[in-house]
């Protein structure tokens, strides 16, 4: 059986620092509208298997989108191994993050990219994004 937990617990230290690193929908790019002008309006970056657009959001937080299309890779477990890195990596340095709408954009060449390469590579993205 479980132990009950208070009220008072949920909202704890050690409680409230995990929940801080979830990846929420309001953390998500979700709607066209926001795609679009993120490829608009916002600023291109080229790093080994991806293009990154970003853009300054008026939000207190960072937003993620994704765009791995079937066509650049082939099969849906290779497509789900990608954006599950992505997402990933994003929510372990959110707290670093600006307010940024951020989409990735994979490239032809990424699924032949080693997995800890391709953590190499998303490390030196948010390095970048940081000082941009």
């Amino acid at each position: 059986m479980l132990p009950r937990v208070k009220s008072q617990d949920i909202w704890s230290v050690e409680c409230v620092s995990k929940f801080s690193l979830l990846f929420s929908w309001d953390q998500r790019l979700t709607k066209p509208t926001d795609f679009q002008r993120v490829f608009r309006q916002g600023k291109r970056l080229k790093i080994h298997g991806f293009v990154i657009h970003y853009r300054v959001n008026n939000l207190a937080h960072p937003r993620l989108g994704l765009a791995i299309a079937k066509k650049v890779v082939k099969t849906a477990v290779q497509r789900n191994n990608i954006k599950r890195a992505i997402r990933e990596s994003f929510r372990q340095n959110q707290k670093s993050l600006s307010s940024l709408d951020i989409v990735f954009v994979a490239r032809h060449g990424l699924p032949t990219i080693p997995l800890h390469e391709r953590r190499a590579i998303l490390f030196k993205v948010w390095q970048r994004l940081n000082s941009a």
